[in-house]
């Protein structure tokens, strides 16, 4: 396996720097006509974050074995406030314009720049692509259907196969979710602790912190190492994604109407296949309750569409499960199919 790091500078699509890992199999297991598998990520955590996902599907044997799913990449996108993104954005995330300002159609943005350009020698255009988005949560909860929103910017020519949507953070519109989760998540990103005096200390404090005690030891160190950022040479380390604009995030009115229209639409076509994974019991008490079961009457309706329930690991599943979420991931590849002549959204 193969890991190179795409950097694409700004430009009418998005005025930010728009990072991304693209991972490649090793040369016998590469599929010249494979898929290519784009990852959202959720809101306060970072590309890497699923280093050891997007290992465990590249090695698995089902993946290589003859009947498996044949993958030509996987690419793992940055939201440009977040990560090693927030660095090379750090003038403009800190400028009037930005510094208490954030949406969710600036990850589509991002996105769009990267699919749009040839300048990292790939072209999306010949590509079958699935969309796989982690409801953007920071340590708790985000409501940002990232690959449903990049949908809407996408050219004609880029072909979408499949929707794989894990724990997806899609509002139900008029309804009291809709209001009252964004309100708790834009409380929660404000009272944040935002910096520590080094970055072990903020490492033992985060661990001991309910939220992370689940996670898998890796994904943990991942998230100290890429989603803090230092302040200065004297060690000081702070989130990547400040707490005001995660909040910002959450008040924004972009993260309800479009993604839920987008949403539905896909759904009433049903001309590209969503696989929903949902956990059973997460971690808000019954407060995503209402989310979660627009979701699930939606997509299954759906002759292409398909639901699949958890057990464990909360919201923030794929951070505490990375080997379910890897094997999840191999049994929905499996079950794409790709006619001789593909259909465009």
């Amino acid at each position: 396996m193969k890991c190179s790091t795409v950097t694409v500078p700004p430009s009418s699509s998005s005025p930010f720097y728009v990072q991304a890992l693209q991972y490649t199999p090793e040369p016998e297991y590469s599929h010249d006509d494979g898929l290519t598998l784009l990852l959202f990520h959720a809101m306060n955590l970072h590309k890497e974050t699923f280093h050891g996902l997007v290992t465990r599907v590249l090695e698995d044997k089902a993946i290589n074995s003859e009947g498996g799913a044949k993958i030509k990449d996987i690419w793992c996108i940055d939201n440009p406030n977040h990560g090693l993104s927030a660095f090379f954005n750090a003038n403009l995330l800190g400028s009037d314009e930005w510094k208490d300002k954030w949406g969710a159609m600036e990850y589509s943005r991002a996105a769009h720049a990267l699919l749009s350009t040839t300048s990292h020698g790939v072209d999306f255009r010949k590509r079958n692509i699935v969309g796989v988005a982690h409801s953007a949560g920071a340590t708790s909860l985000e409501h940002c259907p990232s690959s449903m929103l990049l949908e809407t910017l996408l050219p004609p020519s880029i072909n979408i196969v499949s929707f794989l949507l894990l724990e997806p953070g899609l509002l139900p519109p008029q309804h009291h979710s809709s209001k009252s989760l964004p309100q708790l998540f834009a409380k929660m990103a404000l009272a944040k602790r935002n910096t520590w005096p080094t970055r072990e200390a903020a490492k033992k404090d985060l661990r001991g912190k309910t939220a992370y005690r689940a996670w898998d030891e890796e994904v943990f160190d991942l998230f100290v190492k890429y989603a803090l950022k230092e302040v200065d040479s004297s060690g000081t380390v702070m989130l990547a994604c400040s707490p005001k604009q995660e909040a910002a995030h959450y008040r924004n009115p972009d993260i309800v109407i479009p993604p839920s229209e987008i949403f539905e639409r896909l759904a009433r076509e049903d001309r590209v296949p969503i696989h929903l994974i949902e956990v059973r019991k997460d971690e808000y008490k019954g407060m995503s309750d209402e989310m979660k079961t627009y979701h699930i009457e939606i997509v299954s309706k759906m002759k292409t569409g398909s639901v699949q329930y958890i057990e464990k690991g909360g919201h923030l599943w794929p951070q505490c499960e990375p080997t379910l979420a890897a094997q999840i991931i191999i049994s929905a590849l499996a079950k794409i199919h790709i006619p001789a002549k593909h259909a465009r959204l």
